[in-house]
């Protein structure tokens, strides 16, 4: 939890949403198909069971027990249900919470110090000397 994600490798193209194999599908199924490729599994495969059980709320954070249709197909409920990389399942962000604030309680604090500190001074925490220029 301490370190970021590595950067994601060059020329990574976007979900096509529009396409008509993913149009369908919820964004919990666009993301399985997504880490079926190999350069996309490494990183996901890690990051996505974080964010699943999230989607309950909405791009503006509105809470959903349903995702809108799109295309004149109906809406779908919601599915949250996730299994973290160490297979804790949790089944929404509440579940997620819970897990978070009880058996993650110190990590949890620790990144969520860091990335403030960082956010709030406007630069990383990582130590480096700056070499003198020479002038």
């Amino acid at each position: 939890m301490d370190s970021p994600p590595a950067s994601p490798p060059p020329n990574v193209p976007e979900l096509n949403t529009n396409s008509s194999d993913l149009a369908t599908l919820t964004l919990k199924e666009q993301l399985a198909v997504h880490r079926k490729k190999e350069s996309c599994n490494n990183c996901h495969q890690d990051i996505d069971p974080w964010g699943v059980p999230l989607e309950n709320f909405d791009a503006i954070g509105r809470w959903r027990d349903q995702i809108p249709s799109h295309k004149k197909q109906p809406a779908t409920p919601v599915d949250s249900t996730s299994t973290l990389p160490n297979g804790k399942e949790v089944k929404d962000a509440f579940d997620l919470k819970k897990y978070l604030f009880t058996e993650r309680r110190q990590a949890f604090a620790r990144s969520m110090v860091k990335r403030l500190m960082a956010y709030g001074l406007g630069r990383s925490l990582d130590y480096a000397i700056e070499k003198p220029s020479k002038s």
